[in-house]
């Protein structure tokens, strides 16, 4: 039997969650609150569990860097102070995963 997650379920912390719905519900929520698009992606190999959020490629400086004005927007998105312009960086572990599907939505 395959047990659907909704948004709201994944915040009860009692709810086990998988990095794919983080991913999905991160996504969603910078979408449903940005005009910019965002890359959302699981590691893979030794940092599998990582999730990093970053512009996507077309709009990345060299050395795959984001624009000041990128870093300005995520770090205004996800209400933190300071964004390094190669992304955020989500340590595996369901708090992280919650804290910032929370914070995608604007709920800080």
């Amino acid at each position: 039997m395959t047990t659907t997650h909704t948004t709201e379920a994944t915040a009860n912390t009692d709810t086990p969650i998988t990095r794919s719905t983080v991913v999905q519900a991160i996504r969603s929520g910078l979408r449903q609150r940005s005009t910019l698009t965002w890359s959302v992606r699981a590691g893979r190999g030794t940092v599998a569990n990582w999730i990093t959020i970053i512009a996507p490629p077309a709009r990345l400086g060299p050395s795959c860097a984001m624009t000041p004005q990128d870093c300005t927007a995520l770090a205004t998105l996800l209400g933190l102070d300071y964004v390094h312009p190669q992304g955020v960086m989500i340590e595996p572990g369901h708090a992280n995963w919650r804290e910032y599907m929370m914070r995608a939505k604007g709920r800080n």
